[in-house]
């Protein structure tokens, strides 16, 4: 798992965590997989601020999560 970095969000990381995951998704189903899987304190409450929308794509996610300016990765 990638420990928590600066900048953008890694966009192979975030789609190893939920490549498997069926869009459309909305913030809770994003939060509750990426908690399963273990991710980092950062990425789970960088998510909780993502807006309470249905996300077409995981590049849509990626997209809100990089406009954020949060910066934390996926893992621990």
């Amino acid at each position: 798992m990638l420990g928590r970095t600066q900048g953008p969000f890694d966009r192979k990381a975030i789609k190893q965590l939920f490549g498997d995951l069926a869009f459309p998704a909305d913030r809770e189903e994003l939060i509750q997989k990426a908690s399963d899987r273990g991710s980092s304190q950062p990425f789970l409450h960088a998510l909780k601020f993502l807006p309470e929308q249905q996300y077409t794509s995981l590049d849509q996610v990626v997209e809100y999560l990089n406009s954020s300016g949060q910066g934390a990765q996926p893992g621990a």
